[in-house]
């Protein structure tokens, strides 16, 4: 403004005046988070491979839970068996959301995506078993 004669008024003049050090401590900031970026990202990174695995261990429980004898025998009362598929299938639905936010993060990460085919088969079974 100054160097150029820009006409400003006083009110303007010092808003302006006021913003300059906001600017440069906005400005210290960002180049400290841009420094630490790689380190913060491999943290993320570490956490969320430890994530997948505590899922993988979920996907494990419910396959078991799936395999229930009692969702195969002849029942007299489907009440209680279609409260244990209503429950799979809640926990289905729970981990597809997983699998889908832990695929967008590795994505966001630049990680290898991971695939969850056994999550698959048992959400095939879970729905089979839900149509009959």
């Amino acid at each position: 403004m100054e160097d150029h004669n820009v006409k400003i008024n006083s009110m303007d003049r010092a808003a302006y005046k006021m913003l300059v050090p906001e600017y440069s401590q906005m400005k210290n900031i960002l180049e400290l988070l841009d420094s630490t970026k790689e380190e913060e990202m491999g943290k993320w990174g570490t956490k969320l491979e430890e994530d997948i695995k505590m899922f993988h261990e979920s996907v494990g429980h419910l396959k078991t839970a799936s395999n229930d004898e009692r969702l195969l025998e002849d029942v007299e009362f489907i009440d209680p068996i279609m409260t244990i598929v209503e429950g799979l299938k809640q926990d289905v639905l729970q981990l597809e959301a997983t699998a889908k936010a832990n695929q967008k993060f590795q994505t966001m990460f630049g990680q290898q995506i991971e695939r969850y085919p056994e999550l698959d088969a048992v959400s095939g079974t879970s729905s089979q078993t839900h149509s009959l």
